[in-house]
């Protein structure tokens, strides 16, 4: 008894996954490759996106509370000729 013959990357050892996909033409193959992205899109956590979300939300907080002060301040000078609508 003989032992199998090994095949080199030349004879075809590696084929690409579309011929062992059940024989997927190749424009169809060469499609799927063009759709699929090249890399992985960022991934975060639910408690990644809270953080982010909290850190937003105090920053609009402090943004909206200086203008609420400089409002009031301008009144405060000048109580008939403001007008805030």
């Amino acid at each position: 008894m003989s032992r199998p013959k090994k095949r080199s990357v030349g004879e075809g050892a590696l084929h690409s996954p579309a011929r062992h996909a059940g024989g997927m033409a190749k424009p169809l193959a060469k499609l799927v490759a063009l759709i699929t992205p090249k890399r992985r899109w960022a991934q975060f956590s639910v408690a990644t996106m809270f953080v982010v979300v909290t850190v937003l939300c105090i920053w609009l907080e402090v943004v909206v509370n200086r203008v609420h002060r400089q409002r009031d301040a301008v009144a405060a000078m000048w109580p008939s000729e403001v007008c805030y609508e």
